[in-house]
């Protein structure tokens, strides 16, 4: 289900329409029965690539029927029930909140209806989609379903990125505006905010870098995906190195590039316990 921490107001949000898609997602969570996601799995889904591959390449009509059947099988995934019910549960922690949208934004009420089989709500599809497409959504379940049902991987060899999932003014403006990057504190907030009348472009390209990290960490922090590392001050190589662990089979093995803080530092203490 979506949390209710999933609406919470960001940069250019609007208040009033976040509390009614709080209401609308609490009350549809009244009713709701399950995991939602319990089923998703490969019987949901279209032929997978371990069945593509079986395909045969000898001929030259061989290579084409397996290209046209990949085509085929990657359609029928981008409209598949399972990726719809996916999507949605992403699309609500990144859909802007605002008066002429939030009608269309998904809430607890379309994770059922996917699962119902029922029509969406008229826009809810199509912002959804344009959201999965901007930000790539990819679903490691989905992707590979066949994998997963086994166990999970055998090996996952990773070299993520050490980056705070943060925006720096510092490092924002460095190359756009060096003079208000070199300000501290109050003096470079002062500096930004009047950005919005000297320099309205600049402004709203800030705003839009300043969003982007904060609906990225909002899902971090309130999806459940990442309930070891996702406390704290946040960095990628930690909630990457949660994410690899749930991917490997209990035979599998994992080789990340990773900080000694992964081990010392008390954001991460939780899941090096988990995987001690």
């Amino acid at each position: 289900a979506s949390p209710d921490a999933t609406y919470k107001p960001l940069t250019g949000d609007d208040k009033a329409a976040a509390s009614q898609l709080r209401r609308r997602n609490r009350d549809a969570a009244r009713g709701m029965v399950g995991d939602l996601f319990s089923s998703s799995g490969p019987a949901e889904l279209p032929p997978s690539a371990e069945s593509l591959d079986s395909l045969p390449e000898n001929t030259l009509a061989d290579v084409e029927a397996k290209r046209e059947a990949w085509e085929q099988a990657q359609s029928a995934y981008a409209q598949a029930p399972a990726r719809l019910l996916a999507d949605l549960f992403c699309a609500a922690f990144f859909a802007p909140k605002t008066t002429t949208n939030w009608e269309q934004i998904p809430t607890n009420e379309d994770l059922m209806r996917v699962r119902a089989g029922q029509s969406q709500r008229p826009g809810v599809a199509e912002l959804t989609r344009q959201l999965a497409d901007t930000f790539n959504f990819f679903h490691w379940h989905l992707a590979f379903p066949e994998v997963l049902a086994a166990g999970g991987f055998d090996v996952v060899l990773a070299n993520p990125p050490w980056e705070v999932s943060q925006l720096s003014e510092e490092e924002f403006f460095a190359s756009r505006l060096p003079e208000v990057s070199a300000l501290s504190g109050v003096a470079r907030k002062r500096a930004i905010e009047g950005l919005a009348t000297e320099q309205p472009g600049l402004w709203s390209e800030f705003l839009t870098a300043k969003r982007g990290f904060e609906t990225s960490s909002g899902f971090f922090r309130e999806s459940g995906r990442y309930a070891l590392t996702a406390t704290g001050k946040l960095n990628l190589y930690a909630l990457f190195a949660e994410a690899i662990a749930q991917l490997i089979g209990n035979r599998g093995a994992a080789g990340v590039v990773v900080p000694t803080g992964i081990a010392t530092d008390d954001s991460t203490k939780a899941f090096f316990s988990a995987i001690s």
